[in-house]
């Protein structure tokens, strides 16, 4: 009965309907006048497939990766070599399927609806929605779309608003198990439920010629008015906060701070957290409703009253969350990874606390009397995913191979003096010969190291490093007065 359940989420899913999963055994009842209706089988249609796409999943922090936009056939082998590095704790992450049932669900034939009963449903939040990008924009979205900085004492923030977000919704069924679903007559099941020799029966009541059963989730995307918000980077400490989210805490008062401030349902807006960390939020209908436009208009009130939102009223504590606070129906999912204390530390230092860049610079053991001032990270982001660079010559190497292969002696003595702050660590594997896609053009660095984010740059190509230094990217030109120590600190090491 659980898997019939989340088979019909599915089915509303489809409906644009944004809602968990025991919203959709409600909305059931009531389509069907009493009677549950239960699905057997996802639809196929001859000579057509289910759109279907490979996402990735971190088997540490759980934290989702959004497939690029190339379709797969779903009884096609997933490539092991597609794997992905989690940009929070640096696992693996697992690649898997997911298929987009566009043809509905269907019962089995000859079954007979049960009436819904007084039980109540056992809740599974097996959904969960992910931020996919702003693309194909129409011209009219385009004219209509807005960014804009700002400044909080003296921290950036970088804020977008474009009608045409695109948002995926993704079922991963009990437990994240997925679901084992015949390519030939869509009979699914649960991968629990024991299956000798994966026969199945049709839902025609015949047996099916297929043995083939395949393990997927279900998906469905969706376009409406998202903001993506970019906030300046500041770890909070807090006593037993070790487990939670700081992004998605922060996220949540965000949300709540906008319902307050400027009087929109709690129930028609929603957000996520992406890859790099960036705040998307959205309407929560298909085609957007104009409440985050709002938003984004008034982003000063919103982010007031969210510090309100979080200041202790409510009588938790600060290592938890309530639902006078951040908790609410909708992201009960992440309740256990939410607190109402990093919220509040982090807004109240955006909002109030002074900037002090040598006292950053001394934080990371960097001396202020013998290095420059740490550079401004920048606060856009572009999609990249870092690649596996295991096999790449070390930083070392490739440093030396730098500084023999030029003639200018500026250079040179930049080279030399990263080579010398490099040799005692061993650090991420750099990348040469190869370029960062950002939004605005193609970027060629000498050399880069892609989970470290951080790049070098040779004299003549100032507007590149111009560019990039815009992002979320430690930029360095190099040359005679490069802070190699600097340099050195941002790059990951390596066990």
């Amino acid at each position: 009965m659980q898997l019939k359940v989340l088979l019909l989420s599915a089915f509303l899913l489809l409906k644009l309907l944004f809602l968990y999963i025991e919203e959709f055994v409600h909305l059931i009842r009531a389509l069907r006048n009493g009677f549950l209706h239960l699905a057997y089988a996802i639809n196929t249609v001859p000579d057509k497939g289910w759109p279907t796409y490979v996402y990735h999943e971190c088997p540490n922090c759980k934290r989702i990766s959004p497939p690029d936009r190339n379709m797969i056939y779903v009884t096609a082998d997933i490539d092991e070599s597609s794997k992905r590095i989690c940009r929070y704790c640096d696992t693996v992450m697992n690649p898997k399927k997911f298929i987009i049932p566009l043809f509905g669900f269907s019962t089995q034939i000859e079954y007979k609806p049960k009436p819904v009963g007084e039980t109540k449903p056992a809740r599974y939040y097996a959904t969960q929605t992910q931020f996919w990008g702003i693309d194909d924009l129409t011209e009219k979205q385009k004219a209509e779309a807005m960014e804009k900085d700002m400044s909080f004492k003296g921290k950036a923030a970088h804020i977008t608003y474009s009608p045409g977000g695109k948002l995926f919704v993704l079922n991963q069924g009990m437990n994240g198990r997925g679901l084992r679903v015949c390519p030939t007559c869509g009979y699914t099941i649960d991968p629990s439920t024991p299956l000798k020799g994966n026969e199945h029966i049709t839902k025609y009541k015949k047996k099916c010629k297929s043995k083939k059963l395949i393990n997927v989730s279900l998906g469905h995307e969706f376009s409406t008015d998202i903001i993506k918000i970019a906030l300046p980077s500041h770890e909070v400490s807090l006593a037993g906060t070790q487990d939670k989210n700081q992004d998605m805490s922060v996220l949540y008062a965000i949300l709540e701070g906008a319902s307050k401030a400027l009087d929109i349902s709690r129930d028609d807006i929603s957000g996520c957290v992406t890859e790099s960390r960036e705040l998307v939020l959205f309407d929560d209908t298909s085609g957007g409703s104009g409440f985050v436009k709002y938003i984004y208009n008034n982003f000063d009130a919103v982010l007031r009253e969210a510090l309100n939102k979080v200041s202790g009223m409510c009588g938790c504590t600060e290592e938890t969350s309530c639902y006078g606070c951040l908790r609410n129906y909708s992201n009960q999912h992440f309740h256990d990874m939410i607190s109402r204390g990093l919220a509040k530390e982090y807004i109240s230092w955006l909002l109030y606390a002074e900037t002090d860049n040598v006292k950053n610079a001394e934080e990371k053991g960097i001396s202020a009397k013998t290095s420059e001032v740490p550079e401004e990270i920048g606060i856009k982001t572009f999609s990249y995913e870092p690649e596996d660079t295991s096999a790449n010559p070390d930083t070392l190497t490739q440093l030396e191979a730098l500084r023999d292969d030029t003639d200018d002696e500026s250079i040179k003595r930049g080279l030399e003096k990263l080579i010398a702050a490099a040799a005692d660590g061993n650090f991420e594997n750099p990348i040469t010969d190869s370029k960062l896609p950002t939004s605005e053009k193609d970027i060629w660095p000498e050399l880069f190291w892609g989970r470290s984010r951080v790049a070098l740059f040779t004299p003549g190509t100032e507007n590149q490093y111009k560019i990039l230094k815009k992002y979320n990217w430690y930029c360095y030109m190099i040359g005679e007065n490069i802070n190699a120590e600097l340099v050195m600190s941002h790059i990951r090491k390596e066990e």
